[in-house]
């Protein structure tokens, strides 16, 4: 499954914001960004990168 990934905060909480002949535009829920560009990625490429986002802020995170 691929998730839609905000450029600036890297959250997954990119909504449809606009859309037409101009093109489209997605606005992030978490930091507010409107704009034409998202990262898609597997859901499996998320999970790792939010991982190491959190492991980069010294969070402690239990391994299954």
């Amino acid at each position: 499954m691929l998730v839609q990934v905000c450029p600036y905060c890297r959250e997954a909480e990119m909504s449809l914001f606009l859309g037409g002949y101009g093109g489209i535009l997605y606005r992030c829920g978490n930091c507010g960004y409107v704009g034409p560009l998202v990262v898609e990625m597997s859901s499996e490429q998320y999970e790792k990168m939010t991982l190491k986002k959190r492991k980069g802020k010294g969070e402690k995170i239990d391994q299954e």
